[in-house]
């Protein structure tokens, strides 16, 4: 038989402790560790997903927002023929409007464009500046297409104006 003497029982049993430890470390902690780190690295894509989310719930509220301001200003459209001569009126040029043409178009059957000429002759541009801005801070959605000024041929200090302004109402 073999005979071990104290000094390498002593070797021995540190080094069965040491194949031990390195046998719990391998089988418990190390897959414990590497569980809590996959843990904490998923809870981090989690919450930066989840902020992503956020902003695009935020942005889709916006956008919702603006979607039913833009509705409530469709239903209450009327003519824009009115507005412009009430606009005309308050700034004294009805009298200079040479011509007022509409020109209807339907956007797929919900809502209708109507693009309206306007042509004002000497007209000062004091004036037809705060025309454009009282058409603008109307309740109604109006958009400038083209605004073209010539220099009147009457009066030299008074402009030739021509405008197309472009407004939606729904059907």
């Amino acid at each position: 038989m073999i005979s071990i003497t104290k000094r390498e029982k002593t070797l021995l049993q540190i080094f069965v402790f040491f194949l031990a430890g390195l046998g719990l470390y391998f089988l418990l902690i190390k897959p414990f560790l590497e569980q809590q780190k996959n843990i904490e690295l998923s809870s981090n894509t989690n919450l930066v997903k989840l902020n992503q989310l956020e902003k695009i719930y935020k942005s889709y509220r916006e956008v919702k927002h603006e979607k039913e301001n833009l509705e409530k200003l469709l239903k209450n459209s009327g003519g824009i023929t009115s507005l412009i001569e009430e606009m005309a009126r308050k700034t004294n040029i009805l009298d200079k409007k040479a011509y007022s043409r509409d020109h209807p178009t339907n956007i797929k059957n919900k809502y209708k464009k109507i693009t309206t000429d306007i042509k004002f002759e000497s007209v000062p541009i004091e004036s037809i500046v705060r025309f454009i801005y009282e058409l603008e801070q109307s309740d109604k959605i109006i958009k400038i297409g083209y605004l073209k000024i010539n220099e009147a041929i009457r009066d030299k200090k008074t402009y030739d104006i021509t405008l197309k302004i472009e407004t939606y109402t729904l059907n």
